[in-house]
């Protein structure tokens, strides 16, 4: 996914109670940027790539319709000018005029035989495909450059609803910081950041079975990222050590400090 909103969220969370075993914990990792309208990824790939299911997408409009939010679902533009309904379930189908160009690019099936390897890799990582490592540039990331902190009704709504759902099935949860770099940090307002960690605050007021990991957001060299938001290979690695330090057997150790530390980081096993 690119990067889940609360709408991937749901959709994860209600799957896995589905599941024989239901989790002892859930940790989700948020920043300041997902609970905006979601952009045009979301459709190519959250709902394209089948993670969001019709299931999901029904749940979804009927929430937005309730809450009269015309912003979350319709601000995004996607390159075969589709919109609405119409679009969601497009995609969901995955008609076949929507990936025609990436069947011509692709060669029809010459790529098969690479697909196949590339497919068995990413089941060996668990899902997980990594950035490559790019030379390090000082652009700041969406967090860096927004004015305010902003929760679209649907967003806030389905956030809410899946952590009701986690604490009626006596499922903790742990919310934790996703890294940002220097300068996403520096160029983040003083109160889009305050805003950020009140709305936070709240929900864990608001439900009994959450704690934050921290109160503040981890920072982490440039050379760690491969573009303005995402860790690279060796970030990632690094990041999901130092994470795990915080997890003692079914339990999850607070306050976790998750900003880089270059020694922690590099002998964290």
């Amino acid at each position: 996914m690119a990067g889940g909103s609360p709408i991937e969220i749901a959709a994860g969370v209600k799957r896995v109670l589905t599941c024989p075993d239901k989790p002892v914990m859930v940790v989700i990792g948020v920043d300041a940027m997902q609970f905006v309208s979601v952009n045009r990824d979301f459709w190519v790939e959250s709902i394209g790539y089948g993670f969001i299911r019709p299931t999901d997408i029904l749940d979804m409009e009927h929430e937005a319709a309730r809450l009269d939010d015309r912003t979350t679902l319709w601000e995004a533009k996607t390159s075969d000018g589709l919109s609405g309904w119409v679009r969601d379930w497009f995609y969901a189908a995955q008609f076949p005029s929507i990936y025609f160009a990436n069947l011509v690019k692709g060669q029809i099936f010459r790529r098969y035989g690479e697909n196949k390897i590339r497919y068995k890799q990413i089941l060996r990582a668990r899902g997980f495909v990594p950035y490559p490592v790019l030379p390090a540039t000082n652009d700041p990331g969406p967090e860096g450059l927004a004015k305010s902190f902003v929760h679209t009704p649907l967003q806030t709504a389905m956030f809410r609803q899946t952590l009701s759902i986690l604490q009626n099935s006596d499922i903790p949860v742990v919310l934790f910081m996703m890294p940002v770099k220097r300068s996403t940090y520096d160029g983040m307002a003083p109160a889009t950041r305050a805003a950020f960690f009140a709305y936070l605050h709240d929900l864990t007021e608001s439900f009994h079975n959450i704690r934050l990991a921290s109160y503040d957001i981890p920072v982490w060299p440039g050379t760690m990222f491969t573009d303005n938001v995402h860790l690279n290979q060796i970030g990632a690695d690094q990041f999901s050590r130092l994470l795990a330090t915080c997890f003692l057997g079914t339990t999850f150790k607070t306050p976790c400090v998750l900003s880089y530390v270059p020694v922690v980081a590099a002998k964290v096993e």
